[in-house]
């Protein structure tokens, strides 16, 4: 759970807005029954890492579930993708120093 929050920790505000954007973009359910949303949000609202049974206990009303680690990959798995993809042409607006910073995140966050 301890990667997964400084995962979630490591965006800016705006990769943060962009990631939020990003789950919801390519879905037609509601956004507020989308469980990895409300995880994200938990996990970046949270001051320190939450135990994963409050977590569960949040999401899903009972204390353990084994849909709740299918949750935290998917979630995982989402926000890999996100940094990974880039959604638009960014580079001609970015300056170098700031693009290479954001390739180099991008290669730690898939490592």
């Amino acid at each position: 759970m301890q990667d997964l929050y400084s995962l979630i920790h490591s965006l800016t505000s705006s990769e943060w807005q962009s990631l939020q954007h990003y789950f919801t973009c390519f879905t037609d359910h509601d956004r507020a029954k989308l469980k990895y949303l409300q995880l994200a949000k938990l996990l970046m609202d949270a001051e320190e890492c939450p135990s994963e049974k409050s977590c569960c206990l949040k999401i899903y009303g009972v204390k353990n579930s084994l849909n709740f680690e299918k949750l935290k990959s998917r979630l995982k798995e989402k926000v890999l993708d996100f940094l990974a993809t880039d959604i638009c042409d960014k580079k001609k607006d970015i300056d170098e120093v700031d693009w290479a910073y954001i390739q180099i995140k991008k290669m730690s966050a898939q490592y």
